[in-house]
């Protein structure tokens, strides 16, 4: 067996980052899953690589033509396609029957969302959505669905905003014309335990981060994954703990279709789930926890300012779970979830080292080690 202690949390963020565009069942995907399933198997684990099929998006180009402007995007990944001609017609904002209307939107969904609403105009042909993160650029916004439903949505970078918005008053010809199609792929979930007899029975905890994503996706994904590995380290130098199962998905951008199946699969499996969500370890980043019962979100928070090192000013409240955590609450599955801000969520710009804090993911990894082996020796 080799320890894995000598992989510090920097440096597997830095090799997940140089593998390049996470996106599921892409190429970059499988040989991250490769990587990871090695790392786990270096720390003595038993390790498999689950596959399932997943339709996914192959995207050449998209533009929208506004005069001689070209102002290009990315197709959301739970809409459909326009027709190979594209749509042609007047811009307009949502609500004036124009056959393309432009909304300004977010990666997340809000409350009364106007893309959502945007895709249910029954009197539009195609939905233009500028996208808003909390920098510029192209911040994209995951599939929710399975399958595509509503009107066709392009996304495109904050920083035409400005143009396309006085395109939309001005009430100016556009056309839109996309290059894409969808393709059957397999995808793969990481599944590792640890060899020894206890490890036969039910787990304690699963601990759940999910690997794949939009662009490099650094500190969004990446923190995830050395906390993953942290805990399995830690544990296989503690062979009379509790069995945790450990599960890295892919999937997350398109409706977390890998835990879905996985959950298909597995449907009580674990006694608690811990969920390592986004950007553990981002720059600048505030942390919340969220919890199916306030007994474990307090306990998690206690180990995090404690132990970790975080201060009160440091988290941020969450109203509702995110990502895998939606998946695991739906599932009546009880889960403690860690997800802070970033302010390159969904960028390109989301690199390592620029946005990744590497002290504090030390903390994070450290606090997430001995959240499990609480929860695997009292659950």
């Amino acid at each position: 067996m080799t320890n894995l202690a000598s992989i510090t949390p920097a440096r597997v963020v830095a090799q997940y980052d140089a593998q390049g565009w996470h996106r599921t069942g892409s190429r970059t995907d499988w040989v991250s899953a490769r990587w990871l399933a090695d790392l786990a198997a270096n720390c003595g684990a038993e390790v498999e690589i689950s596959t399932f099929e997943v339709t996914r998006l192959v995207h050449r180009r998209s533009v929208l033509r506004v005069g001689d402007r070209l102002v290009p995007g990315v197709p959301l990944h739970d809409a459909p396609l326009p027709p190979a001609r594209g749509i042609a017609g007047r811009l307009g904002p949502i609500g004036s029957g124009a056959e393309i209307i432009v909304v300004e939107a977010t990666p997340g969904i809000m409350p009364d969302d106007p893309l959502d609403r945007a895709r249910r105009d029954p009197e539009t042909q195609a939905v233009i959505a500028i996208m808003r993160g909390a920098s510029d650029g192209l911040a994209l916004r995951n599939a929710h669905c399975l399958h595509p439903w509503g009107n066709p949505v392009l996304q495109v970078g904050s920083q035409h905003a400005s143009a396309l918005l006085a395109a939309v008053e001005a009430r100016q010809p556009a056309r839109l014309e996309t290059d894409a199609r969808w393709v059957e792929a397999k995808a793969a979930n990481v599944i590792a335990h640890l060899d020894r007899e206890q490890d036969a029975e039910a787990p304690a905890v699963v601990l759940l981060t999910p690997r794949s994503g939009w662009w490099h996706c650094a500190a969004e994904r990446g923190g995830g994954i050395a906390c993953w590995l942290g805990v399995l380290n830690d544990l296989a130098d503690n062979p009379t703990l509790p069995p945790v199962r450990f599960l890295a998905t892919s999937g997350h951008e398109l409706a977390c279709a890998g835990l879905r199946t996985y959950l298909g699969e597995n449907p009580s499996m674990g006694t608690v789930w811990v969920h390592l969500g986004a950007n553990l370890g981002a720059a600048g980043g505030r942390l919340g926890v969220i919890a199916s019962d306030r007994s474990l979100a307090e306990r998690a928070t206690s180990i995090l300012k404690e132990k970790g090192g975080f201060t009160t000013s440091e988290f941020r409240s969450l109203e509702r779970p995110a990502g895998e955590a939606i998946e695991l609450a739906r599932a009546g599955l009880p889960f403690v979830s860690l997800v802070a801000t970033n302010r390159r969520f969904h960028l390109r710009s989301d690199r390592f080292p620029d946005n990744v804090d590497t002290d504090r993911l030390v903390g994070l990894v450290e606090s997430v080690i001995l959240l499990v082996r609480s929860l695997a020796v009292t659950t």
